[in-house]
């Protein structure tokens, strides 16, 4: 859907429910009213509903995916004091490298394997834990 088309969608959606839904009450039909107040849930569900779904999918998509689309070896070989290098030999380039300088000093990083489910945490480029 257009991006110009939502707000004239909802303003004609509102537009209706008002006019009819003012037209039914003043009249005492409650019919009128339930189908005025249908008409404009339905219209705000395809206005709100199908953008929520959509990013429901893409978030689920890209949780199941792991980025780079490389598979990696296991962590459980992954040993304490095993350099960067070696790290990447045995496991693999990680997915994600987030720097974790405020909570452990400069020189320390978390390196992310998405599929293998583990963080492993590096100081001045050695393995120092796995998560």
């Amino acid at each position: 859907m257009p991006p110009i088309a939502i707000p004239i969608i909802a303003a004609a959606a509102l537009a209706q429910w008002l006019v009819f839904a003012g037209i039914a009450l003043f009249a005492r039909k409650p019919r009128g009213l339930m189908l005025s107040s249908a008409l404009f849930a339905f219209a705000w569900l395809a206005i709100f509903g199908g953008p929520l779904m959509k990013h429901s999918n893409v978030t689920q998509a890209s949780a199941m995916s792991t980025g780079s689309g490389a598979t990696h070896g296991s962590c459980a070989s992954v040993e304490p004091g095993m350099t960067a290098a070696e790290l990447t030999a045995k496991v693999g380039a990680p997915d994600e490298k987030r720097p974790n300088d405020e909570a452990r000093g400069p020189g320390a990083a978390i390196w992310i394997y998405r599929d293998s489910r583990c963080a492993v945490h590096l100081f001045d480029g050695k393995v120092e834990a796995l998560d």
